[in-house]
């Protein structure tokens, strides 16, 4: 009986060493061609779909990304499905200055298009945003909606470490481009929505 023993271990290793590698090889690559799941540590880019998310205004009212964009669910009568929009997302934080420095640009393009089919959110990373953003908001006459992200877990879904970053979503659910501190966000935006939203 002892001789059984090795067969039947070097059949478990082989099996431990088959599962390992699904796991950690095939199913990766099965999610990244779905477009869901992007590797740790690395920043979505554009072609992928934008990872979902449901965050808390300051009202406390929840607000979901498939709410406002995302494949059509043809189950749902045509008349009962809910519109979609272009859906722009930009993480900053009260504290960061090239953020600041970029609301007014973002302002601008939310003024021009919001009534044209684009949704815009403010994902702010504040670890006490209560404590400080109702001044802030006041104090920049926001009026963009803004999203509170106060333990990051969206900014890292997005592969994100820091801020600004600016993530520009089609009807789909399809990201059509990240811009990270870009200068130029108001031409470059304003180049990309003004093809799609006319």
């Amino acid at each position: 009986m002892q001789r059984m023993k090795y067969p039947l271990n070097s059949a478990r290793i082989a099996l431990s060493i088959l599962f390992i590698s699904f796991v950690f090889f095939l199913l990766p690559v099965y999610a990244q061609q779905k477009g869901e799941v992007k590797k740790e540590g690395l920043e979505v880019k554009a072609g992928q779909l934008a990872p979902l998310f449901a965050l808390r205004n300051l009202e406390g009212n929840y607000i979901s990304l498939k709410n406002y964009c995302g494949a059509e669910d043809t189950k749902v009568p045509a008349v009962l499905r809910k519109e979609k929009y272009i859906v722009i997302i930009d993480f900053f934080s009260t504290i960061c200055i090239p953020c600041i420095e970029a609301l007014p640009a973002l302002h601008r393009i939310y003024e021009k298009y919001k009534d044209k089919g684009l949704k815009m959110f403010l994902v702010n990373i504040d670890p006490k945003p209560e404590e400080v953003l109702p001044k802030f908001i006041k104090e920049n006459n926001i009026a963009i909606p803004v999203l509170l992200d106060m333990y990051s877990k969206t900014l890292e879904k997005y592969g994100f470490e820091s801020v600004p970053h600016t993530v520009l979503i089609d009807k789909n659910r399809k990201i059509l481009a990240v811009f990270k501190e870009e200068k130029d966000i108001e031409k470059k935006l304003d180049e990309k929505l003004s093809q799609i939203l006319k």
